[in-house]
């Protein structure tokens, strides 16, 4: 290698470190002049781009609603909206017995309790399905699963 092309190589890996560490270098214009380095600094609370979002953002239950009764999730529902998840298709009759439900099949698990004043509906599928849903009664017979941008509308059947 030529004493130029090893002298060209050096300032090139030398700029690339520079670059990455933050740094411009100029090269001179003329062989007997020196190139300049100059440290960029950039202000230490600046705020990233904003970016457009890749997914739609969930949709948000309503607040709680005027309804002030007892609610249990527990008996038979019947899908009456037109969001669907896993086997709660239209028209479909999902059971909750106190223990168990059919969610994604007959002996998933499920966890009803009240969180922040809103109704949750854990549910653990068999084959490793855990969705938690927000519950959002309607009246004693009627309610809404709220999961990401999925709302599922039940009616108390039976």
């Amino acid at each position: 290698m030529t004493t130029t092309r090893r002298t060209i190589t050096i300032i090139a890996a030398t700029c690339l470190l520079l670059a990455l560490a933050g740094c411009t270098t100029q090269l001179a214009s003329s062989p007997t002049e020196a190139p300049t380095t100059q440290l960029q600094t950039f202000p230490t609370e600046a705020t990233p781009p904003a970016r457009a979002p890749t997914v739609p953002p969930p949709t948000q239950p309503p607040a709680p609603t005027a309804f002030t009764g007892y609610f249990a999730i527990e008996g038979k529902w019947k899908n009456v909206g037109e969001g669907t998840f896993g086997q709660m298709q239209k028209g479909a009759v999902v059971i909750f017995d106190g223990m168990n439900c059919n969610v994604f099949s007959p002996n998933d698990t499920y966890a009803f309790y009240e969180e922040s004043g809103r109704y949750r509906l854990d549910v653990t599928g068999l084959l490793g399905g855990n969705p938690s849903f927000t519950v959002v009664p309607v009246d004693e017979n009627n309610c809404e699963l709220y999961y990401g941008s999925t709302v599922i509308a039940l009616r108390r059947v039976g």
